[in-house]
Parts: structure tokens; sequence; C-alpha cells
């Protein structure tokens, strides 16, 4: 599993963040007496997962399977590399992408190829910057004119870039970096097995790498931030306190609940739920 997401910035540069956690399969001898000779042993590394094409400056981010022996990412960036202008359309552009991506999975065999996601981003393009791939036999690509997430589409890490409402609003470069920071770290606390380390590729003129160092700094200021939220949340909000006392509340029995009193709005009890007049002998 990986986590990444594209942004535009208020000066319409771009800004891409994705995980770096893979995971790879190597095969291992065992003993000639054993049932399997060779046993397949999972091990995680860490990687970039962005590469760059070598004309028209387009990024390109895979997610999917780590276990493949063609990189899609690297063949599509030298597909569009060869192309002598990228279509203006972006209707053109999609079946530019589809057309590459099923003709790559047609020629390889299923031991070669599995499906991935190749998110697409080409900075210059005067209208629709960032696509996304389905690789397969039959592969479908999605445009969006604000921003785009790939891989763990599902993560509630997603809240970042909903809540700031990314889709109508843009951000300077440095609040769009730390959005697209954010999304990935808290990704990575949501799905720790699937999604881990953060890389973050800006586009302000030209495609920039941030340093070990940036990285750092931007995980130190998440880590505060994490710290804060819970400090202003947590034991004070009203949502807070409904939730815990859901959870501490001891559980009552079914007759529990019918024995106890039941009240009208104005405080007075129900009919049904008042005690019977004590007639007199």
């Amino acid at each position: 599993m990986t986590m990444q997401i594209v942004l535009r910035t208020t000066n319409d540069g771009m800004v891409l963040a994705s995980d770096t956690k893979i995971r790879t399969m190597a095969k291992k001898d065992e003993d000639e007496g054993s049932v399997e000779s060779r046993v397949r042993v999972r091990g995680l590394s860490n990687s970039t997962k962005v590469v760059l094409s070598k004309r028209h400056e387009v990024a390109i981010a895979f997610s999917g399977s780590d276990e493949r022996s063609s990189d899609p990412a690297k063949g599509l960036a030298d597909y569009l590399s060869e192309q002598g202008a990228i279509p203006e359309e972006p209707h053109d552009v999609v079946h530019l992408l589809e057309g590459w991506g099923s003709e790559f999975a047609q020629s390889k065999t299923p031991e070669q190829l599995t499906r991935c996601t190749l998110l697409v981003i080409i900075p210059h393009h005067p209208r629709c910057r960032a696509y996304k791939l389905l690789v397969d036999s039959n592969s479908h690509a999605d445009m969006s004119y604000t921003y785009m997430v790939a891989g763990d589409e599902n993560n509630p890490a997603i809240f970042w870039p909903e809540y700031l409402k990314c889709d109508e609003e843009r951000y300077d470069l440095h609040a769009t970096t730390k959005i697209a920071a954010y999304t990935i770290l808290m990704a990575a606390k949501l799905n720790s097995p699937g999604v881990g380390g953060l890389e973050i590729w800006q586009y302000d003129g030209a495609w920039r790498s941030l340093q070990l160092s940036e990285i750092e700094s931007i995980e130190a200021s998440f880590a505060v931030s994490q710290a804060s939220i819970r400090e202003e949340f947590v034991g004070r909000s009203k949502f807070d306190s409904v939730l815990r006392s859901l959870i501490n509340t001891k559980s009552r029995t079914f007759e529990d609940v019918v024995a106890q009193p039941k009240l009208r709005k104005d405080g007075a009890l129900k009919r049904s739920a008042r005690k019977p007049a004590v007639s007199g002998a």
C-alpha cells in the first residue's frame, strides 16, 4: 500500500508528496528435505517512488505492488519524453495515457506485471496538471484540476485536504507543502503497516526534492501539531466528553434500561413512567 497526494499552489506551482515504504520479496533456499525447497521472505525498505521525465518536466509517482520486473513509472516517463509535445486538451492527455497503459500491460506476462496506479503531474499544462492512470490491460485515467490522491485513497488522513477545502482554495508553497506532508504522515499513523516514510517534491519553475533536513523539520512540526491538537481537544471539547462518556459508562442490562424513568422535554415523568397512585383504605 502507498499514500500519495498532489496539490496546486497559489502561484501555479505544484507539491507532490509520497510515502517511501517498499515491501520486497526475496527467495530463500531451504534444506532439500523440506516440503518446499524455496520460500519467499518479506522485507521492508525505503526508496523514492517518483520518476521525472527527461522532457516536459513530468513527474510520475508509482503506487502498487513492489514485486515487479519492470518499472511502469520509468516506462511512462520515457514514453512522454519521446513525445514532441503534450496535448493541450486534457481529454487528449487522458487518451494518451490510457493508450500507453493498455499497451504496456498487454506487453507483459502476468508474472511481470500487477495492477498499479501512476500519479502523473504535468506542471506546464495550460489547463489540467494532475492525472491518475490505472495500468491494466484495459487502462483507465482520471484527471483533477485541484488535488489528487493515489494509493490508500480511503485513508482518513485525506481529512487534511478535505477540511481545508483544497478543491476550492489554494495555498502558498509553504502551506501546501505542509498539507501534503501532514496527509502522508497522518496516513502512516493510521495505516502503519502499509504507509511509511516521506518524500516531497515542489515545483516552482523547476522540480526540487526536499532534503532530509527539511523532511525532518516537517516531521518534527507534525509531531508538535499532534500534541497541540490533543491538548486543545482532549478533555475540553464537548464532543470529546460525549465520546469518553460513551466508552466509560458502566454497561447496563436490558432490565436496567427498561426500568430507567422516561422524562418529557419539560423534565416531568412521562405518563407511562409515573408511579401509580396509592388508594386510601
